[in-house]
């Protein structure tokens, strides 16, 4: 009986073939499948930093276009109506040349809310646009100190008066 006991308790003390064989491949399979995971983490991590970053450049790029067509477009209209009385081809002594000619220009240009030609003896004509409403509007010598807007005829010129107020003078 002491050889039996012997022989079991050897055989208990040696590492059965099984457990040699599966120990190794199970450890093999967990390093592949967590290596693979996490290089796929990594990867996805980059992706998606990658698409962020072009993201954002473009987002960047289209603000500075805005910008630059926003800042940009007062001074292109100021340096076509300089140029137009410069050459002759806008009179401001023509109230309603001018008025028809600032109420094109501020349909073409959506963007401009307001289109003014002053003059050094403190008057001036121009287009505004409230909302979907535009106006020709007029302070002169000839308007005792008042701002009138006009609703425009169908070329540009003042024709219902919609608004007259005061000038307050500072």
């Amino acid at each position: 009986m002491v050889t039996h006991f012997h022989r079991l308790k050897k055989q208990a003390s040696k590492p059965a073939l099984r457990a040699l064989l599966l120990i190794p491949f199970v450890t093999l399979i967990s390093g592949a499948v967590g290596l693979t995971g996490y290089l796929s983490f990594r990867n996805g991590q980059e992706s998606v930093n990658a698409v962020a970053s072009t993201l954002r450049n473009e987002i960047n790029a289209r603000i500075r276009e805005r910008l630059y067509t926003y800042l940009e477009t007062p001074h292109a209209i100021n340096r076509i109506n300089t140029n137009a009385v410069r050459y002759g081809t806008l009179n401001l002594d023509d109230a309603n040349a001018t008025a028809s000619h600032l109420w094109q220009q501020i349909q073409a240009f959506e963007l401009m809310s307001l289109i003014y030609v002053g003059r050094a003896n403190g008057e001036y004509l121009g287009a505004s646009r409230d909302g979907q409403r535009i106006t020709v509007d007029l302070v002169s010598t000839k308007t005792d100190g008042y701002y009138y807007a006009y609703l425009p005829d169908k070329r540009g010129f003042p024709a219902q008066l919609v608004i007259s107020n005061p000038l307050e003078r500072t």
